[in-house]
Parts: structure tokens; sequence; C-alpha cells
């Protein structure tokens, strides 16, 4: 479930990002000077994890 905070979505505590970590961002420009997440739950990833590590081999 999404929730809002000064108008920015963001995902419940089932999935929050935490102050002072390492996440890989998958992120998309299409125009202008802002990135977009992909989608409000699979945008974020600890480097160690399996889906971090296959999303970095395939773009090596």
């Amino acid at each position: 479930m999404l929730s809002r905070y000064n108008g920015i979505p963001i995902c419940d505590d089932a999935c929050s990002l935490a102050v002072g970590k390492t996440y890989l961002f998958c992120t998309s420009r299409t125009e202008g000077d802002f990135d977009h997440i992909i989608n409000p739950t699979q945008f974020a990833y600890d480097p160690a994890s399996g889906n971090a590590k296959n999303i970095v081999s395939s773009i090596d």
C-alpha cells in the first residue's frame, strides 16, 4: 500500500529505505532533468542481493 508524504509517493513499512544504507536504484530518464523510479515497489535493491547482482550483470 502506498501513502503520501508531501505529495511524494512512498512505500509502506514493508519496503522502506533506511538512512545511511547503500542501494542500487533502478530509474528511467525519458525527458527533462529528472530520473523516475521504475515502479513504487521495485526500484531500490541492496547491492549484495541476488536481484541487484542480476541487474548489474545484465548491463555490464
